[in-house]
């Protein structure tokens, strides 16, 4: 999950955060949301080539 993170905290993500709705409860952090993301697509990568 470290590559993935620190590909995530490389790039500029300010147009995405710009975007992002201010309104209601909090949401997740998106530097966050797109590692867990990353790393999802990493293990379904690897899974798909060990089956």
């Amino acid at each position: 999950m470290r590559v993935v993170s620190n590909i995530i905290d490389k790039i500029s993500i300010e147009p995405l955060l710009k975007a992002c709705k201010k309104e209601g409860n909090p949401s997740y952090h998106l530097k966050m949301m797109l590692s867990l993301y990353g790393e999802y697509l990493l293990q379904q990568k690897d899974r798909e080539t060990h089956s």
